[in-house]
């Protein structure tokens, strides 16, 4: 009876529910590309793959992944498009570091730059360029080493394939801790820019259109890689010379059609596709709301700071735009994982489980009560999650913003420790090294911004926290405490202290009558403005002059000690318990899955390494009224552009181009000009930049962005809706030759007509 519920169950929830293996001709799977050509190369070929499988991916001779790229370790992918390496990539990718080469008076981000020869291409900070070796699977080592030889198991592998400089290895676990794999890279630190479309062209629609089709973005930007004489991995020197790929992909401009075959390897960061019921129900109830909430204070202070002034606009936009960037997707992956009632079919999914293991007495002994204690895991550790995201927050984004205020803060608490107890010559050393770090610690902070997230973050934590993990500061500030204490006492003479009782005295019924968020929010207002930390003038005026007083009276540092002290105490125990528990159960419920269905292909969530992943061209239908097609044109951008409206201006030169229709030889066969084109390919963050590629291993495009009904992707496919939106590569070549007038840089690529 028990065997026959489950079969029925099983039934109904494969229906219902396709997570761990996709239907026949759909595209979902991000994939080993070490093992694509013997799980999904007959397949592929059906679809129409033209090479050999197992040209993808070969560790002996050249293939596809000889030709990817991963950016900075993992933050994007790019590819190798000339043998001179010139690489393409998009330009949200590296819209940080362009902007910090951009000035006022020579604002590369907003104009764009075409460098007139490679010599004047300039180096972009801390932008690495990192070509895969190989890829081996080292399960059974790092298994046999057990829990508490684990690390150090790691530790020897990677030593023992780090054997060349610039080799960079990494060990990587999959499915939940199932599998392990050694991932070996050879990393190139010289990357610079060879050349980048105005920021009207390369984010054209801005934060109106992100996640949203149709599009009509050039969302790229060239780098190019330098190695040193002998082609190996140099450190930045004026003497290196391009680096000479293994592989670079051809570029064909004949078009696409819909249905034709579409393929990427990239770097996608995470997903999270085998999550269970309780957790999907955790981030659509407190998770992503929590981020909406606490992002959305940081992204209207920025904006309001970038709107004021241009040169605040060129510290604070690459963070800006990352901020937005997950702020609406944490709003879409919602909306998409209530609408399409996830958590419900997770549940049937379970339920299947629940009857499969209950069916037979092992199976029942060891996974019978995984879900249970997944459940019970979720709600004990609910509000302690809360707190820490709240607490990355208020520590993260004020005070010199992207630093953070617990980066400056550390420093104080350093600095504080220094002067009291170190002998001189450690304090001596630590100030000189706290004078070096300062630049760099305060080159994003704008002081109007940094205030205002400070502010709305102490607001939220003390408004949304339970009474258990209330601070004891903001008690005491409620109390009158710490009122009018809020100053540094060894600035201050004699005669001010007394000037300042005074002024506590008369205010003090101004301060009763005060609610208790109107008293924490005044105290907090006057606390950031006496802190060091977040006053870099006086933060430097303080090294030069060094004095133990003005760090143990800063007024923030007791406060910031309370806000981690909660942590320390009521929420860090909960969440490592949870991290170590949850881990397990996880990786128990994955292999039960596996073994539950025998007969099926599963593969890993991403993790920063590389994946396949094969798809089509193919437009989509939402509900029974609106189709979208697959394709947008220049037609589009016209209809979009309002002269009037910031996300949506398009320069004159372009405007002048489109309406002459001078697209070159890369116009379609109607003579329209395509910008953007959908495909079925499944990838999330971290894929961006990631070469789209027909049946021939042709560069056709580059992927920038996952449609609005796709955001829910990380958790859960739809298979109907999920798009990866690509940048058509003629746009792109029709810009650097048309726009951008660098016919030079069209001359070293491998064009195909």
């Amino acid at each position: 009876m028990k065997q026959g519920l489950w079969l029925i169950i099983s039934l109904l929830s494969l229906q219902a529910f396709g997570q761990y293996e996709p239907n026949p001709g759909s595209s979902e799977g991000m994939w080993l590309p070490n093992t694509i050509a013997q799980q999904k190369g007959e397949e592929m070929k059906k679809l129409g793959l033209a090479i050999e499988p197992s040209s993808i991916y070969d560790e002996n001779t050249p293939s596809l992944k000889d030709g990817i790229v991963v950016l900075s370790g993992g933050s994007c992918t790019a590819e190798a498009i000339s043998a001179e390496g010139l690489l393409l990539t998009n330009h949200h990718c590296t819209y940080d570091e362009v902007a910090a080469i951009s000035t006022t008076d020579n604002d590369i981000l907003k104009n764009g730059y075409w460098p007139e020869s490679r010599g004047k291409e300039p180096r972009l900070e801390g932008v690495t360029a990192g070509f895969l070796i190989k890829i081996e699977n080292i399960t059974e080592r790092m298994l046999d080493a057990g829990a508490e030889g684990f690390e150090a198991e790691a530790e020897k592998i990677i030593k023992e394939a780090e054997t060349q400089p610039g080799y960079k290895a990494d060990v990587k676990e999959m499915y939940n801790g199932l599998e392990y794999y050694l991932y070996l890279y050879e990393v190139f630190p010289d990357v610079r820019l060879a050349g980048v479309p105005p920021q009207d062209v390369g984010k054209f629609g801005y934060d109106t259109d992100n996640w949203m089709w149709p599009r009509h973005t050039g969302d790229f930007t060239l780098l190019r890689v330098y190695a040193g004489p002998d082609n190996k991995p140099a450190e930045y020197s004026a003497d290196n010379k391009p680096y000479q790929p293994k592989h670079f992909f051809p570029i064909s401009i004949a078009g696409t059609d819909e249905g034709d075959f579409s393929m990427i390897m990239g770097y996608p960061g995470s997903t999270e596709r085998y999550l269970t019921s309780f957790a999907i129900k955790h981030r659509i109830e407190q998770n992503y709301p929590d981020q909406i909430k606490l992002r959305g204070i940081v992204a209207k202070s920025m904006k309001e700071a970038m709107d004021a002034d241009d040169a605040d606009r060129l510290k604070l936009t690459g963070d800006y735009s990352s901020i937005m960037n997950y702020y609406k997707y944490f709003q879409g992956a919602s909306t998409m994982l209530k609408r399409n009632k996830i958590v419900e079919k997770r549940q049937m999914q379970e339920k299947a489980f629940q009857a499969w293991a209950d069916a037979d007495p092992e199976r029942k002994e060891k996974y019978g009560e995984i879900l249970g204690n997944i459940e019970e895991l979720h709600e004990l550790h609910k509000e302690a999650e809360h707190y820490y995201q709240y607490l990355i927050y208020t520590l993260a984004y004020p005070a010199a913003a992207s630093k953070g205020l617990g980066l400056t803060f550390s420093q104080v608490r350093t600095l504080d420790a220094v002067l009291k107890r170190a002998p001189k010559e450690i304090r001596e050393q630590e100030l000189e090294k706290a004078k070096e770090a300062l630049p760099e610690l305060y080159e994003s902070f704008v002081r109007s911004a940094d205030k205002k997230i400070f502010l709305g973050h102490i607001e939220a934590l003390y408004t949304d926290m339970s009474e258990e993990l209330q601070l004891e500061s903001f008690a005491e500030i409620a109390a009158g405490n710490k009122a009018f204490s809020v100053y540094d006492k060894a600035e201050l003479s004699k005669k001010e202290k007394k000037k300042q009782r005074k002024i506590r005295k008369k205010n003090a019924s101004k301060w009763n009558g005060m609610s208790d968020l109107e008293k924490i929010l005044a105290w907090a207002d006057t606390a950031y403005d006496r802190s060091l930390a977040a006053n870099p003038d006086r933060m430097e005026a303080f090294l030069n002059n060094p004095d133990k007083e003005v760090t143990s009276n800063d007024p923030l540092l007791g406060l910031v000690g309370d806000i981690i002290g909660v942590y320390s105490t009521k929420a860090a125990l909960k969440l490592g318990t949870f991290e170590a528990q949850i881990a397990g159960l996880r990786r128990d419920y994955i292999a039960g899955m596996q073994e539950m269905y025998p007969d099926r292909s599963f593969y890993p969530d991403a993790n920063s390494t590389t994946r396949f992943s094969y798809g089509q061209v193919k437009g989509y239908s939402v509900g029974d009224s609106i189709t979208y097609k697959p394709f947008t044109t220049t037609k589009g951008i016209m209809e979009k552009y309002d002269p009037n409206n910031p996300d949506y201006q398009v320069p004159e030169k372009l405007r002048n181009l489109i309406e002459a229709g001078d697209f070159g030889n890369y116009k379609d066969a109607d003579g329209t000009m395509h910008v953007c084109f959908l495909t079925t390919n499944d990838i999330t963050g971290g894929n961006s930049g990631s070469p789209i590629l027909n049946g021939k291993g042709e560069l056709i495009g580059t992927a920038f962005d996952g449609n609005w009904e796709s955001m829910c992707g990380d958790i859960q496919v739809l298979a109907d809706v999920n798009r990866t939106i690509v940048a058509d590569i003629r746009y792109i070549l029709f810009i650097i030759e048309k726009y951008g007038e660098s016919s030079r840089l069209i001359e070293e690529m491998k064009i195909m007509n």
